[in-house]
């Protein structure tokens, strides 16, 4: 729902930007649809990657270039 990897949504809980959520018996996260509502709109907020490297593999957010290949690649093509 909210495009990101799920390392990154935990990543996020620890880093304490998002709440943490109560668990079940086996251990997973039970995310209620408003927590999960919240989750995508600041994931949607997010302008910038984690990653220089994500620039690259995923060049494009919501319909806009956000990344462009360093001058050598720009070169080769």
């Amino acid at each position: 729902m909210a495009g990101v990897h799920r390392l990154t949504l935990l990543r996020w809980i620890r880093e304490g930007k998002l709440v943490d959520v109560q668990r079940d018996r086996n251990g997973w996260r039970l995310f209620s649809t408003d927590v999960a509502q919240q989750i995508v709109d600041y994931a949607h907020g997010q302008e910038t990657r984690s990653s220089p490297n994500q620039g690259v593999l995923f060049p494009r957010q919501r319909g806009r270039i956000i990344a462009t290949f360093p001058k050598s690649v720009q070169e080769e093509r």
